[in-house]
């Protein structure tokens, strides 16, 4: 079951799983998931002073990276580990 999730905790969440803060953006967090050392199209994007991500906003990122929502709250409430999260950044690509 998805449910909102801490910002705080999403970001500890995605760093620990391979994720880089891409810098320049003004209005929003974006978060990229760094495989290999190599950049990915995987990224999660975290709105700039909110408190939490609410359930609409992990299911919109989720579609945006055609993962599932249930997937990406895993992912950042720190459920799935880093390799975990690269198994569900290659079914997405698949699925794209």
């Amino acid at each position: 079951m998805i449910r909102p999730v801490g910002t705080r905790d999403a970001r500890r969440a995605l760093e620990a799983k391979g994720f880089q803060k891409a810098s320049g953006i003004r209005d929003h967090e974006m978060y990229f998931l760094h495989v290999d050392g190599a950049k990915t199209n995987f990224w999660v994007k975290l709105s700039h002073g909110a408190g939490q991500m609410r359930v609409d906003e992990i299911k919109n990122n989720a579609r945006a990276i055609h993962a599932t929502g249930d997937d990406l709250y895993r992912i950042v409430c720190c459920e799935h580990d880093a390799e975990a999260t690269k198994r569900v950044f290659l079914a997405g690509r698949q699925r794209a």
